[in-house]
Order: structure tokens, then sequence, then C-alpha cells
């Protein structure tokens, strides 16, 4: 479950934490590192309202976004998923997806000597501004 993996820290590519610089922005989520394969539920109910790709540039990788009954849009980076749009999640029940090797787009090399650790990126969108985001350890804080 999402709210027992740990936040991926400090590699060759920067920090996963939310509102972490990234050159001239900030990282607008929460990274949770983890390995290919994991198996990714959410501790609350919603339905799934986008599937997506996270680069234009590679449509390998994909992410799923789950709308809460309060609007949050809750989004789920490099996850394999498991789901049909329309689809309702239940809380601790429900298979998003699978967790997929991002490692392998961000690989270790002479610039980035340690890689990047691999993980999920999981960011909360405010329901009526796409350029509001939430901090997810906030928001995972009230079911631990």
């Amino acid at each position: 479950m999402l709210i027992h993996l740990p936040v991926r820290d400090y590699d060759s590519y920067g920090r996963g934490r939310f509102g972490a610089q990234r050159g001239d922005r900030v990282h607008n989520g929460q990274d949770y590192a983890c390995y290919p394969g994991t198996e990714i539920t959410l501790p609350f109910d919603g339905q799934v309202t986008k599937i997506g790709y996270p680069y234009e540039d590679d449509l390998d990788f994909r992410y799923v976004q789950v709308s809460d009954r309060d609007g949050l849009r809750h989004r789920f980076f490099y996850v394999s998923p498991l789901l049909d749009l329309g689809d309702i999640v239940l809380a601790n029940k429900t298979l998003i997806g699978k967790v997929q090797h991002i490692s392998e787009r961000y690989p270790i090399n002479r610039r980035h000597p340690r890689g990047m650790i691999n993980h999920t990126h999981y960011e909360i969108m405010d329901p009526y501004n796409n350029t509001i985001f939430l901090d997810p350890i906030t928001f995972l804080a009230k079911w631990k």
C-alpha cells in the first residue's frame, strides 16, 4: 500500500520530495521508493478519471488519475494501469496498477553516477485549478 512506502530521497537526478527545486520549477509531487512491479492500492475511495502518459516522447510510461469524493485529483506516475477509465477504486482493496521501471529512463551514467532510485510519483491536484498542488505527505498522514 502506498502509505507504507519510503520517501525517495536524494539521488543523482535530485530530490523526490514535494516542493524540491527542479531548476526553475518545483517538484509538484512526492516520490515513493519501490521496486518495479510493486502493487499500488490507495487508502481512500475514488474513481479512475484519467489514464495518461507523463512523457510525450515515450509512451512506455503511464499514469493513473483517481478522483476522490472531494474532487481532488490524485495522480500516480510510472504505474502500469490495471483499471479502466470510470472504474471505482475501493480503499485498501482495489489494485490500481504496478510500478514501472523508471530507472530505465534515468539510468546511471557519467553525469548521474548513482542513477535514479526507482519510484512512483504521487501528486494531488486541486479540483478547480491545474496549477495548485497539495502535499501528499500531509494528505496521507490522516490514514497512518
